[in-house]
């Protein structure tokens, strides 16, 4: 390998015939003598090292805010999917002769539009701060709403992992888990 050199350890004090020169912070009296035991591949110093932490942490950076905007894309778009949907409810329902009922889902899909407008216009670093801002003016509301929003992920996520499993027992009627109704059977 063409950086290796060979890596030096002291190993003890130097018998009378094998004088070694002291090193720093060393007496004569106790010298050491060193030994090549193994090779070793050259470390670039702190500096550089410094650097390819920092060019790695920028590269973390970037690639994080690359998936976060990804997925800010995809929130505003699936809120434009719900407010063109809640527009298309809202004429339906005017149409039916409920036009109170009508007027307000017009205006809570126009209030959708305009926060997408808004997620779309804003990059992450803006969200991120308004977030921070209406938490300090509103926390009790901020924690109700990231407990709702939480339930919600949560509900989701069960749904759909419940889709996808089947049960191993299927086919086996007499191995399946019924569950009592606590009348038992007198015969």
């Amino acid at each position: 390998m063409p950086n290796e050199t060979p890596r030096s350890r002291k190993i003890g004090p130097t018998s009378a015939g094998s004088q070694a020169t002291p090193g720093p912070g060393e007496t004569s009296s106790t010298s050491y003598r060193e030994t090549s035991t193994m090779p070793y591949t050259a470390t670039p110093s702190s500096g550089a090292t410094a650097q390819d932490a920092r060019g790695l942490a920028e590269q973390v950076r970037g690639r994080a805010s690359t998936a976060l905007t990804q997925q800010k894309d995809r929130a505003a778009q699936s809120l434009g999917t719900i407010a063109d949907a809640m527009r298309s409810t809202g004429r339906q329902l005017g149409d039916n002769n409920q036009s109170a009922i009508a007027t307000y889902v017009n205006s809570a899909a126009d209030s959708i539009q305009r926060w997408t407008q808004t997620i779309q216009n804003k990059d992450i670093g803006e969200i991120v701060e308004d977030v921070q801002r209406f938490g300090r003016r509103q926390p009790a509301l901020l924690v109700g709403l990231s407990f709702g929003a939480g339930l919600l992920a949560a509900r989701f996520l069960k749904s759909s992992d419940a889709s996808r499993r089947t049960p191993s027992y299927q086919g086996s009627g007499s191995s399946a888990y019924r569950p009592s109704s606590g009348i038992q059977d007198l015969a």
